[in-house]
């Protein structure tokens, strides 16, 4: 009834959407679960096809959401992850006589679309992770063999609903096209990296690919610049193992203003370390050292530069940094009507959450 009641359901009312999202669950499967398993199914429905309206299944691949850039790829790890745990849930939850209409409305489309883009994810992440020599990288790459598996599992699950109602479905190709049809589609690479014999330390940025690992001859200090930004007062790093033996590292600093979450300890794999600057201990612009020892086997050198915080930014001002400003559509700053004609927000539309448009439509 979406498409034969455009009055009710069309308009410039974008939320109307959630809206019938909303209906439209509690008709299907409002008398098999409770309320709490209803409001996870809708936001399963409302995920899942904003992750379509991103990328689609046969065009995402591991270079569409960077793996460290804005957070972009953990964000749509999250909700993946979050789509795949409440759709295992329903089909637990619901009645036997009921499962074809659950699987072929919610976990078909549900889970195969979440579990492909977890595993593009996941593999963006292996191949950064093999070009840094991360052992990490080898577990990562077991996590997209599984994803495959999975969704040859969830395509064969499929067709046996309803005694074979959908068989077939599901067997066109529909990962990594590189044209508009599946010829020469490519599943993903999985990198596997061999871990050196000595203790091998990769500390990194989480939002940069570049990395230090402590060595004394060709290696040179990095500089962050995060806590430039007046809203940044906190940085991410990782230590990573790249070796067969754990790394063991000591953090040390001589600034009154920079704390870490730890300061030593044995990394196996990967630890993250939370770096807070204390800027009401900062005047004006400032830059200071800090080292994390490989113990015995180098010593990586980071500056971090930091700026004392602004205390009288207008609420709903936009700060430029390294020479941009990000906002969304809704953010503009004035706008007018002409002869009943004016500029309307259409929130949430569009990828990110909001568009603007022209009523009314002629």
């Amino acid at each position: 009834d979406l498409a034969y009641d455009i009055q009710k359901w069309g308009g410039r009312d974008a939320a109307i959407t959630k809206q019938y999202t909303k209906k439209w669950i509690r008709t299907q499967f409002g008398s098999l679960f409770e309320e709490s398993v209803l409001q996870k199914l809708e936001e399963v429905v409302w995920d899942y096809n904003r992750l379509l309206a991103r990328r689609k299944h046969e065009v995402m691949n591991e270079k569409v959401y960077h793996p460290l850039h804005f957070g972009e790829a953990e964000e749509v790890l999250e909700v993946s992850e979050k789509i795949l745990a409440v759709c295992e849930e329903g089909r637990r939850k619901c009645p036997q006589e009921w499962q074809g209409a659950f699987e072929s409305l919610i976990y078909y489309p549900a889970c195969g679309t979440a579990n492909l883009m977890k595993m593009w994810i996941l593999a963006g992440r292996n191949a950064l992770y093999a070009s840094q020599n991360r052992i990490g990288a080898n577990d990562l790459a077991d996590e997209v063999a599984k994803c495959l598996e999975k969704d040859e599992t969830i395509v064969q699950e499929y067709h046996q609903v309803d005694n074979g109602a959908f068989d077939g479905f599901g067997l066109s190709e529909h990962i990594g096209f590189v044209g508009w049809n599946s010829e020469n589609c490519k599943y993903p690479v999985r990198n596997y990296v061999s871990p050196i014999r000595e203790p091998r330390m990769i500390v990194a940025r989480k939002e940069s690919e570049e990395y230090l690992t402590g060595g004394y001859w060709t290696e040179r200090p990095q500089t962050w610049s995060d806590a430039m930004r007046n809203d940044v007062t906190e940085i991410r790093f990782e230590i990573a193992c790249g070796s067969r033996e754990p790394v063991e590292y000591e953090i040390k600093t001589e600034a009154e203003w920079l704390h870490f979450s730890s300061y030593h300890g044995v990394c196996a794999n990967c630890e993250e370390i939370v770096l807070t600057i204390d800027k009401t201990k900062i005047s004006g612009t400032e830059k200071a050292l800090f080292t994390v020892e490989n113990k015995g086997y180098g010593k990586a050198q980071i500056y971090v530069e930091a700026r004392e915080q602004e205390t009288d930014i207008p609420a709903g001002f936009f700060v430029e940094d390294n020479g941009y400003i990000a906002m969304e559509a809704r953010h503009f700053a004035e706008t007018g009507a002409v002869e009943g004609t004016a500029f309307h927000i259409l929130e949430p539309y569009g990828r990110t959450g909001s568009a603007i448009k022209v009523f009314p439509v002629t």
